[in-house]
């Protein structure tokens, strides 16, 4: 089990320093094994199956084996590996997977470059150096650029683009959401100074003139001038300008705390249900009929519903003093199993008060109130009553319920711009220098592109003519007779090794012995076409300066 184990960890260590699963160390190794095994079979095929052949296309597939895993940990020494390989022959798939990779795990540009430059060397070198006629090196080293472009720079570019654009998108994808959380943030700190900038005006304005009927009603309930009835409402006066002074600091202090802070404000003990008693015997002192009535069992309740239900109230006695002075007014509580009921309901207007009441308020009261209690979790209702009274209830919920008109705020582990990213560990700094790589990248690979189409034009042009100029005709090998001299038919023949007769090599039977042959392919017949399966080769041998044979040689492809 240790054994595996650490066979396990090994294979981490070559594949990738990342964690990898199961599944994936499995298909990385049957990548390996298929490349391996291709590289071996090609070697066979092209140097036969005899004993010597076996152990050399198993160090072939072993070493195919070895940069295929390491083309993850090692990108740009798999690369430069796999082009010795496929300049021996034996890597064009192996060129592509590990350019693939290579594309995508070099960042940076130069490392890129050279990586890609060194193993397209050392392809060009190696299979040039083991070419036999060197008057095709141009040929060659097209071949070889054609190939590279192909099975290397293309799937490497290809990669390369899909990665820089999946980072690009994701770089936009952050900033954009950096921007939402810097709105955020902006929004909510003008959000604090507004309401600090309210809480100071209503402390600097209202607590001001709070102070002063404070402090005239507690001379005036002294002054012994005054009669008793006089002092009882001077009380009355002192008491609610008190209970008006301790309402403006818990305003003051709710509007300071930052919303969506989660801190619940924290009024004074008597604007709460504990308070309603308090506040109905006050409005009874100043001889308006009042009686207060309880049901069911009192509960705790969350700080903004027992505050709501003290508003409700306060609100309901308010509206009666204005719009129906002299009129009974009766507060009920009701204690159900799942909210708190509160109702303010008042009788009808005395008639001999009708001709005193005037059109005062502007209505805001019921709207504030009403938007109080929806954030609180609950309801109210307002209306008329059959006997031309008015009524005013509220549902509220022990327990605080989220407000459905709060606004959102977008969630994130920073608000400053230039901050960390701890889920990607690198900063906006970094991802915009990644992201403008991507210009640059496809600007180098525009570049290059552009450098091996011409090359691949000249070189195909080249190989046109080449081929062309290096045929035979008919007529030209009749008119050619054994003992002219080397030189003259030399002169009548084309010069060079054609491209084709270099891939005939191995297939052509072995020179005469003490003598030097030319072979050269003929001209296409409609018989014997020039591609077709069976090709002709012309073969002109000298000795001692003389052609002393000709011969006419079909080779099977």
């Amino acid at each position: 089990m240790k054994i595996r184990s650490g066979v396990l960890g090994l294979w981490q260590r070559l594949t990738d320093p990342a964690d990898w699963t199961r599944r994936q160390m499995a298909g990385e190794a049957v990548l390996s094994a298929f490349l391996a095994l291709t590289a071996a079979g090609l070697w066979l095929s092209e140097h036969g199956t005899g004993p010597a052949a076996w152990p050399e296309a198993a160090g072939i597939g072993l070493a195919v084996a070895v940069v295929s895993l390491l083309r993850r940990a090692m990108p740009a020494t798999a690369l430069v590996a796999a082009g010795v390989l496929s300049g021996l022959g034996d890597g064009g798939l192996l060129l592509i997977a590990v350019s693939w990779s290579a594309g995508r795990r070099i960042e940076a540009m130069p490392r890129t470059a050279a990586a890609f430059g060194g193993s397209y060397l050392c392809l060009t070198l190696l299979s040039t150096i083991g070419a036999p006629d060197w008057s095709n090196v141009l040929l060659d080293v097209t071949g070889s650029a054609l190939t590279f472009l192909v099975f290397s720079l293309l799937p490497g570019l290809v990669n390369r683009y899909r990665t820089q654009r999946r980072l690009l998108l994701k770089a936009l994808r952050d900033h954009n959401a950096q921007l939402l959380r810097e709105r955020g943030w902006v929004a909510e700190q003008a959000r604090i100074r507004e309401r600090q900038r309210i809480a100071h005006d209503m402390h600097d304005s209202l607590g001001h003139q709070l102070v002063l009927i404070a402090v005239h009603a507690g001379a005036l309930e002294v002054d012994p001038t005054l009669g008793e009835a006089a002092h009882t409402a001077v009380g009355v006066v002192r008491r609610a300008s008190a209970a008006a002074m301790a309402e403006l600091r818990s305003v003051v202090g709710m509007l300071a705390l930052p919303t969506g802070s989660g801190a619940e404000p924290s009024p004074n003990g008597s604007a709460g249900v504990g308070g309603i008693g308090e506040l109905v015997a006050l409005a009874a002192t100043t001889g308006t009929p009042v009686r207060m009535e309880e049901s069911g069992t009192p509960r705790p309740m969350s700080t903004a519903s027992s505050h709501a239900a003290y508003r409700i109230v306060q609100e309901g006695l308010t509206n009666a003093y204005k719009h129906a002075p002299g009129a009974a007014i009766a507060v009920r509580l009701c204690y159900e199993p799942d909210a708190l009921v509160v109702e303010v309901g008042n009788g009808p207007v005395p008639s001999a008060d009708r001709a005193g009441l005037a059109g005062t308020g502007g209505g805001q009261g019921l709207t504030g109130l009403q938007e109080r209690i929806r954030l609180a979790g609950g309801m109210l209702h307002t209306g008329p009553t059959g006997d031309g009274g008015f009524r005013l209830a509220g549902v509220l919920p022990y327990q605080p319920v989220a407000a459905g008109g709060s606004a959102t705020v977008v969630p994130a582990p920073q608000d400053f711009p230039g901050e960390s990213d701890p889920e990607e560990g690198f900063t906006p700094t970094v991802k915009n220098r990644r992201a403008k790589g991507c210009l640059a990248g496809c600007g180098i690979a525009l570049a290059v592109l552009l450098v091996i189409g011409v090359a691949g034009f000249f070189g195909v042009s080249k190989l046109v003519s080449q081929v062309g100029s290096n045929l035979v005709s008919r007529s030209t090998y009749d008119s050619v007779q054994p003992g002219q001299s080397e030189t003259a038919v030399r002169q009548e023949l084309p010069s060079g090794k054609s491209l084709l007769i270099t891939a005939l090599d191995g297939k052509l039977p072995a020179d005469p012995p003490g003598q030097t042959c030319l072979d050269l392919m003929a001209e296409g017949t409609p018989e014997k076409p020039l591609l077709g399966k069976v090709q002709t080769v012309y073969r002109f041998c000298f000795q001692s300066g003389r052609l002393v044979g000709k011969r006419e040689i079909d080779v099977a492809n």
